[in-house]
């Protein structure tokens, strides 16, 4: 029932597992992502786990349609699709004026 009110987009959103996930929390966990990565310059991948971060980004209309691809990346693939020049490190990612 749970999946056909979300694939029906009567309930906006996805399904993780067993778990529902609103597309508002989704948005809130990739606005961290960008706003922490815009304004230091870096980020770490444990970070980006705590986050729940699993999910591509589309290059289409960042807070809608990022929700509708839901194939699992790494993170550093994650911020690639948003910040192609970041440059991946063994525990993290900077944006290449910082390195």
């Amino acid at each position: 029932m749970l999946q056909k009110m979300v694939s029906s987009a009567e309930l906006p959103g996805t399904v993780r597992g067993r778990d529902y996930v609103p597309y508002v929390f989704s948005a809130m966990q990739r606005t961290v992502v960008v706003q922490s990565f815009k304004s230091e310059g870096y980020i770490d991948y444990a970070r980006m786990k705590r986050l729940q971060v699993q999910t591509k980004p589309s290059p289409a209309s960042f807070f809608i349609l990022t929700f509708l691809s839901r194939q699992v990346v790494k993170p550093l693939e994650f911020l690639l699709g948003i910040f192609p020049d970041a440059v991946g490190l063994k525990k993290g990612a900077v944006s290449p004026g910082e390195t």
